[in-house]
């Protein structure tokens, strides 16, 4: 026998070893209110079974097997177990680790009338309950479970080689169950539990992560941001090597943003740019060191719920001021206008040509914004708000999503959305600066007051594509 947490003495006896304890194993059990994690001994064991249902045969019949009634070793056992040739049983030579050994067992044990002995290993999960604090009352970094390298991913040694007869057991219905996609396996001459534990429907924020979709969202990312670095530095050429008086172009200063516009806006890039920031944080918990996990859980429902407030009241404001049109594209000559501003982008920019569509304070978006916009509103922006919200239901209620693949079917829509919202971000923040000048739109944005192009003859006559 083999016992976890102790330094074993000289002395056999228990009470005269030291404690050194040890850190339990957790695994995903079914309990009042759903699943959850909970701490476990697993432990492998071997016995002789014998007959058809492979009972376990009697501890005294195996005894009988090895002792004498006065609790002296059979002396035949000298002969194949005594390998130093000591006239006694040292403990490393009281193993089964060959089958000479297991096949003289086996015949004594036939000899008392035992049929068909054999030896059955079991992996068996024995639950913690004595003392185990759960909650808020629980002193634990949190990252030791939802990071990469978590918990749940633990290896747990079981046994040394050789085994018993030479048997690699195999977990029972119980451990089985308890042990999900996790696997008993012979690594390095020694026996263990690998892999991952994670059910089906089950998602640990931080730990559970398809790379598939993480990858995909640095496609886009990197995507965007390689289009504009590209596209940024070919504007510092161009306009480096352009005639300084032909970039420059009157404008007008018009009252373009109120107040609300802009403390609407402000808000929800405040609230974009932290709700990114500390789900970064809990996504890669290991990695980054912005905050703390706990920190980052709640700097993100706080801000969802504040980004969630402002999206329905800059709805009203649009709705009852009838700013909403500004992202309703037209119908007549929108495809033209389409057109025309991708090749301003693609060319007329770094000519230093007028913005094809003319900026007011009633058409505040070109064409181009009007399409990115409407799939930004009705699509990326609702998805990005229910798989939140559905996220922050699953993690109070697991089983409740379970008609819709549970959370890990919702988790990796909600990450890849939120590459898409980043990628979005990069953009936004780029084309701020293809107004008059590199911060006039910042600006505006800042006090209300736009620097606005106003087109001349000459313009109208050629200098835009």
């Amino acid at each position: 026998m083999e016992f976890r947490g102790v330094q074993q003495g000289e002395m056999r006896a228990p009470n005269t070893w030291y404690t050194t304890g040890y850190q339990p194993f957790l695994l995903e059990e079914r309990a009042q209110g759903g699943l959850r994690f909970a701490p476990y001994n697993v432990v492998a064991r071997w016995e002789w079974i014998f007959g058809e249902e492979g009972k376990p045969v009697p501890i005294a019949t195996v005894q009988q097997a090895w002792l004498l009634k006065d609790g002296v070793y059979v002396p035949e056992l000298l002969k194949v177990f005594d390998r130093n040739k000591n006239a006694w049983m040292d403990a490393d030579e009281l193993r089964l680790d060959s089958k000479q050994k297991t096949d003289f067992i086996r015949q004594k044990l036939e000899a008392l009338d035992v049929s068909d002995p054999r030896i059955a290993g079991t992996v068996t999960a024995h639950p913690i309950r004595h003392g185990v604090m759960e909650g808020k009352r629980v002193a634990a970094d949190c990252a030791n479970c939802h990071g990469k390298d978590s918990r749940f991913n633990e290896t747990i040694l079981l046994s040394e080689q050789p085994f018993p007869g030479g048997v690699t057991p195999v977990p029972d219905q119980k451990a089985s169950a308890l042990l999900g996609h996790r696997l008993v396996a012979v690594n390095d001459e020694t026996l263990q539990i690998t892999g991952n534990q994670q059910a089906a429907n089950r998602y640990i924020i931080g730990h559970s992560q398809q790379n598939w979709i993480d990858w995909l969202g640095y496609f886009f990312f990197v995507l965007t941001a390689l289009g504009v670095a590209g596209h940024a530095g070919l504007r510092y050429v161009s306009a480096r090597r352009r005639d300084s008086s032909h970039s420059k172009i009157r404008t007008k200063r018009v009252y373009m943003y109120g107040m609300y516009e802009r403390l609407w806006h402000w808000t929800m890039a405040t609230s974009v740019i932290l709700l990114a920031t500390s789900g970064l944080q809990l996504h890669y918990p290991q990695s980054l060191g912005l905050m703390s996990f706990s920190t980052a859980i709640f700097v993100h429902n706080v801000l969802a719920v504040v980004l969630i407030a402002n999206a329905f009241l800059s709805l009203f404001f649009h709705l009852a001021t009838g700013e909403i049109r500004q992202y309703v594209p037209p119908g007549k000559g929108f495809v033209r206008s389409v057109v025309n501003q991708a090749m301003y982008y693609a060319k007329g920019i770094f000519v230093g040509a007028v913005h094809p569509v003319p900026k007011t304070p009633e058409k505040k978006l070109n064409p181009l914004q009007q399409i990115t916009y409407v799939g930004l509103l009705n699509v990326l922006f609702p998805l990005q708000i229910v798989t939140g919200i559905l996220l922050w239901v699953g993690g109070k209620a697991p089983d409740a999503l379970n008609t819709i693949g549970g959370i890990s079917v919702v988790a990796p829509v909600h990450n890849l959305t939120s590459w898409l919202f980043l990628s979005f971000v990069v953009m936004h923040i780029y084309l701020t600066t293809t107004g008059h000048t590199l911060l006039s739109n910042l600006k505006a944005m800042v006090d209300g007051w736009d620097d606005v192009e106003v087109e001349t003859k000459a313009d109208s006559q050629g200098a835009n594509p």
